[in-house]
């Protein structure tokens, strides 16, 4: 028994911190000001050069050792512990550095944009062939069965 659940365990930190890394990098979450000011709360300091010179791979990299390195132990509780406490202050930067100044309306091709302080977001309605392809209500089809048992974990956790 202790076997299989180190087996699962094995499978179950890799999914939940790729779930986590792939959503935290897209575009409309992912916010330079916003992810420094979450690694300065870790200590990780880096010149505005330094910082900007960061591929994605390497952001990868940083985030994850960080998850690991704030993990006692490798199981799944403690690393969505880990990214709980990780993504709770991203989510207040963010907030902080996003803040709402305006809205634009148009009415005519049916989309809104959102000016932000540092940003400006376009919205538009998905045409039906959209919908069909990235799947209703944006959740991406996964391969494995496996992996929906993990998101659907995660998702239920928070």
């Amino acid at each position: 028994m202790f076997r299989l659940m180190k087996i699962l365990q094995d499978h179950i930190v890799p999914v939940v911190s790729s779930i986590f890394l792939r959503r935290l990098l897209l575009p409309g979450v992912h916010h330079n000001i916003a992810l420094r000011s979450t690694l300065l709360d870790y200590n990780r300091h880096w010149s505005d050069s330094d910082f900007h010179s960061l591929t994605a791979d390497m952001l990868k990299k940083e985030i994850l050792s960080l998850i690991e390195h704030e993990g006692v132990s490798d199981n799944s509780t403690s690393i969505l512990c880990c990214w709980k406490k990780f993504c709770s202050p991203y989510f207040q930067n963010w907030c902080k550095s996003n803040a709402l100044c305006g809205l634009l309306l148009d009415s005519y091709r049916g989309s809104f944009g959102l000016i932000r302080k540092n940003s400006v977001s376009l919205f538009r309605c998905s045409e039906n062939i959209e919908r069909l392809i990235n799947g209703i209500s944006g959740i991406v089809a996964l391969a494995e069965p496996f992996h929906f048992f993990v998101l659907r974990s995660i998702i239920s956790y928070f």
